[in-house]
């Protein structure tokens, strides 16, 4: 997906360019808002869902690039509590599904028995019988968290039936299960490989932590009932992979063939639409 790629390609400078800007908005959405019928409540509860568009960033470009998005979803309980004036302290508790692909440019290779990832000392000791060899060319990752969002939103007045609000804050995730999808080649072979829905919980990060920056609107439906919609971007900050993988190799050939676990470090950031409801 074209506009995903170009997404991972966000530089350090073009970062705080945007955020300079979405502050921007955001304390001049403060400065002009004033209480109106979106605000008088104290606290509001509902449910929101969130399709996205989800993509893991690389460390090191020089052995790994991002290899495009994955459409995503996320949904859960939202919970806002009025701190003053047109300020709220945005939370809740979502769960969210992210992932993304990851190329690999060294000789990356995965053991495999029993549908199950394995080691080379497993290898070796079973005298590679019942074992396959993968030499992994790419990587779609899918992982699941229970993720709550701590966002300060700011409103406008209603404007007819509508407040916009702008948001900042972070969010934080606890994996609860992960899968892989690898493609590539049998190791020493131009055969194709792949392995599908592959069990990698345990070389998976247990947290994951993001910057939100987003906007909407809550549109009046009835008395306290509002539709809400709007843009999310959350840019994460945390390795997503364990930084010495369990279930990756890489391959030396010298001095001497040796396999040794593969350092890695990726993070997980998502563009999202937001829908829900308030009450």
């Amino acid at each position: 997906m074209r506009i995903a790629y170009y997404c991972t390609e966000i530089n350090a400078k073009t970062m705080k360019k945007l955020t300079g800007i979405v502050l921007g908005l955001f304390l001049g959405t403060a400065l002009m808002a004033q209480d109106g019928a979106g605000n008088e409540q104290n606290f509001r509860f509902g449910l929101n869902a969130m399709p996205s568009i989800n993509f893991y960033k690389p460390a090191d470009i020089k052995r790994f690039e991002s290899n495009g998005a994955v459409m995503k979803f996320a949904w859960g309980l939202s919970l806002d509590f009025k701190l003053g004036g047109t300020a709220w302290l945005s939370t809740g508790l979502h769960v969210a599904y992210d992932g993304g692909k990851i190329g690999f440019k060294d000789t990356v290779v995965s053991f495999i028995k029993d549908n199950e990832f394995s080691t080379p000392d497993a290898f070796v000791q079973g005298a590679g019988v019942g074992f396959t060899q993968t030499r992994v060319e790419e990587r779609k990752y899918s992982a699941t968290y229970v993720t709550l969002p701590l966002n300060i939103k700011m409103k406008t007045k209603e404007i007819g039936y509508l407040n916009y609000y702008g948001l900042f804050g972070v969010s934080a995730g606890i994996k609860v299960k992960s899968r892989v999808d690898e493609d590539g080649k049998l190791f020493g072979t131009n055969n194709a490989a792949s392995n599908d829905a592959m069990d990698n919980s345990k070389d998976m990060g247990f947290f994951r932590a993001g910057v939100n920056i987003g906007g909407g609107a809550e549109w009046n439906l009835s008395g306290t009932t509002s539709l809400t919609f709007g843009l999310q971007y959350n840019m994460g900050f945390t390795n997503v992979v364990k930084k010495d993988s369990e279930y990756l190799y890489k391959y030396s050939s010298t001095p001497t063939p040796a396999f040794t676990s593969l350092n890695q470090k990726f993070s997980s950031s998502y563009f999202g639409l937001v829908v829900g409801v308030l009450f």
